[in-house]
């Protein structure tokens, strides 16, 4: 007698195939770029290029994973990126004024959590729509600390910043220092998500008023996602500074940072409408953006080249996030008629 029995793993992994999980079908097309690229590019397949890219898509893989856990819960978050360069440059004007970094670290991880806490209120409890909240106060935050505080926009690690400059030269069994952050980041917020917090959060972006009706604490809930974002900015900062040896405050003022973070999460199938998408989806999307760039910068493709074939992924992400979650299903959940 045949056992047709599924584990509880593969009937998940089945069901989630069948029903178009966009996540799924963004890990089968990485493997496939990977494959391709492995065998029409001869300097692709090492090993030291493949970590390379990894490493490359880890500060965007971490600001991304922290807007996931805003969109989830039907928010949006524009001002991580401006969270990620005023903590990481306050970190690296600390220390090059003299001070200790490890006291530098722990002072931008409190400036983090407040630019977090001053988000998540305005948004929660001044019921300000976040898209307005976090435009303008990405712009507060960056225009402060320029004149409160910073001397120069762009800053290079000193020599006694050692854990930045340990983060991103060294490695661990090979892996670049820098991927493990991201791969650690991932595990925990995909663990959160997984437990009950992780399901007040699903329930918040699919139905908040049903949430309230239910008795969750929808605006402490909602404060606890930009927390959550801002310490991902601060984090991904500390992982950006650590491999490139620098901060510029103009880069992050430019806006393709968050173009490319907002990419990730679509493309990941995280819906902006609340209430679904995955981290192993983003971990993908994340990956596959860096691998592409790095497929592209072998082919020699200058910005603009490469600016359009990113547009390109992020409207065919949105067609197939349409085809595959049709739009009466998302207004449905919102309560459009």
């Amino acid at each position: 007698m045949t056992n047709t029995t599924k584990t509880p793993t593969v009937a998940a992994v089945r069901r989630r195939l069948l029903s178009g999980d966009q996540g799924y079908i963004v890990g089968g097309l990485l493997l496939l770029i990977i494959l391709v690229a492995s065998v029409t590019l001869d300097s692709f397949g090492s090993t030291t290029n493949l970590l390379n890219a990894a490493r490359s898509a880890s500060t965007l893989g971490i600001l991304a994973i922290g807007m996931t856990v805003v969109v989830i819960s039907r928010g949006l978050d524009l001002s991580v990126v401006m969270t990620m360069g005023v903590t990481s440059a306050f970190v690296v004007q600390y220390v090059v004024n003299g001070n200790a970094e490890l006291a530098g670290l722990m002072w931008a991880f409190v400036i983090a959590l407040m630019l977090g806490l001053v988000n998540g209120v305005l948004v929660a409890y001044v019921e300000i729509p976040a898209l307005f909240v976090t435009l303008a106060t990405a712009l507060l935050y960056l225009g402060i600390f320029r004149m409160a505080y910073l001397k120069t926009e762009i800053m290079t690690v000193p020599s006694e910043a050692h854990f930045m400059r340990w983060l991103g030269r060294d490695s661990v069994i090979g892996v670049p220092n820098p991927v493990w952050l991201f791969a650690l980041s991932a595990g925990l917020v995909g663990w959160l998500l997984s437990r009950n917090l992780g399901r007040y959060l699903y329930a918040l972006g699919d139905n908040p008023e049903a949430a309230r009706l239910a008795g969750l604490p929808v605006r402490p809930l909602t404060v606890f996602t930009y927390l959550v974002s801002a310490v991902a900015g601060f984090v991904g900062g500390i992982s950006l500074v650590s491999v490139s040896g620098s901060v510029d405050l103009r880069t992050v003022a430019a806006g393709t940072l968050l173009y490319d973070v907002v990419a990730v999460v679509v493309i990941g199938g995280v819906s902006l409408a609340g209430g679904r998408g995955s981290i192993g989806g983003v971990v993908c999307a994340a990956l596959l953006i860096g691998v592409i760039g790095n497929v592209m910068t072998l082919l020699n493709f200058d910005t603009i080249q490469q600016a359009l074939a990113k547009a390109v992924i992020v409207m065919f992400a949105i067609v197939l996030d349409s085809v595959l979650h049709p739009r009466d299903e998302e207004t449905a959940r919102v309560g459009e008629l």
